[in-house]
């Protein structure tokens, strides 16, 4: 990973999942949760949001901060792409994040976040539904990304790979995973 790692910087302990020696989730306070069982994950565009003053404000993806309403836990457990400033500020307004959880629809319609097309790595893009793939690429392109050669990739692995190396020019689309 390039930049900043949200784990490094935004520890939500209070909210985040973990798996205990016996191999059961649970949260911070050691209750049994089902909350990192076996997720979906997806990638999404999103808004970096906070200061960077405190671990309350930490710089981190508008992801990071959704709980789910029935475990009150964070909602995914998430892996961030972001370049960063020499002074620790991030260098673009948004970050590449694949994120895994049961509720994906807890993202849908949250500002800042962006959802890409929820497909295999390894599609064409001439199979993807033509009006979700150009919807993605206006949403990208209000962000400032130059769609140009991401319309013109032969596949979404490739669209992923060129928004990841945006952040950082050795990205991996293979190891970004959570």
């Amino acid at each position: 990973m390039g930049g900043w790692c949200v784990h490094a910087l935004y520890e939500p302990t209070a909210r985040r999942a973990r798996i205990s020696e016996s191999g059961v989730a649970t949260d911070a306070a050691g209750q049994i949760s089902n909350r990192l069982e076996a997720g979906m994950k997806r990638y999404y565009v999103c808004d970096i949001i906070g200061d960077g003053q405190s671990p309350e404000t930490a710089y981190r993806p508008a992801i990071a901060d959704i709980v789910d309403p029935q475990t009150h836990l964070r909602a995914f457990e998430i892996s961030v792409e972001s370049k960063v400033n020499p002074d620790g500020t991030p260098a673009l307004p948004w970050c590449l994040v694949i994120a895994a959880g049961q509720n994906h629809a807890l993202a849908d319609g949250v500002q800042g976040i962006d959802g890409l097309p929820d497909y295999p790595l390894d599609v064409r893009l001439s199979a993807m539904h033509t009006p979700t793939k150009l919807a993605a690429f206006a949403r990208l392109s209000a962000r400032g990304v130059d769609t140009t050669s991401l319309s013109n990739a032969d596949g979404y692995r490739d669209v992923v790979r060129t928004l990841g190396r945006l952040h950082n020019s050795i990205f991996d689309e293979d190891a970004f995973d959570v």
